[in-house]
């Protein structure tokens, strides 16, 4: 079975999760920006971002994804922060 990468993370997104999630350490990298991605879960805006944020991203989907060519771990990204591809990448599982 082939793995669907179907979006790309906007340059400069990781700046954007650091500064609104409330724990970005362990779910935030610079190395997912400008990157083809594919998600793998949803999350809960509402328990993972920041309270001052919370009115801005209360329309936006949080996403869990995977980056193309990283493999030892997994993002967090809001939805407005991924752009469509216009094909789709596919790779080996």
């Amino acid at each position: 079975m082939k793995k669907v990468f179907k979006y790309k993370v906007k340059e400069g997104a990781s700046e954007t999760m650091f500064r609104i999630l409330e724990y970005p350490v362990y779910q935030v990298d610079s190395r997912m920006d400008g990157k083809i991605c594919r998600i793998t879960l949803s999350y809960p805006i509402d328990k993972n971002i920041k309270k001052d944020y919370l009115d801005e991203y209360k329309n936006d989907t949080l996403w869990q994804i995977e980056v193309y060519g990283i493999l030892e771990k997994e993002f967090l990204v809001v939805q407005s922060l991924l752009e469509d591809l216009d094909e789709f990448v596919f790779a080996a599982k």
